[in-house]
């Protein structure tokens, strides 16, 4: 009887020890996955052209969509609507563009 205790011990503890190999292999792989899908994003963003033709700066510094456009900031992908831009895109704006009351690049 001590025996099949011992056994079916031994049998538990190796499942065990192949269900932590397996969670960790697909703990392994989820992290190559979202590291592989923010180099991919960041590539794209750096790809993508900063649309300065549609936005201008007014009198006050603050910069102003004259069109839909959409920009990569530090937030992701953002569809902009024309009227006044939030931090966000003006950080984008600021590093790319260049101000003035006639917009443009």
């Amino acid at each position: 009887m001590s025996l099949n205790r011992l056994e079916r011990g031994g049998a538990s503890q190796t499942h065990r020890t192949a269900g932590r190999s397996l969670r960790l292999r697909a703990f392994m792989l989820l992290a190559a996955f979202c590291t592989i899908v923010e180099l991919v994003t960041s590539a794209n963003a750096q790809e993508m052209a900063v649309p300065c033709y549609a936005f201008y700066r007014n009198f006050l510094g603050q910069w102003i969509a004259t069109q839909p456009a959409s920009i990569y900031t530090r937030m992701g992908l953002l569809d902009i609507q024309p009227g006044q831009v939030g931090n966000p895109v003006a950080e984008v704006l600021n590093a790319n563009c260049r101000g003035g009351d006639t917009g443009g690049e």
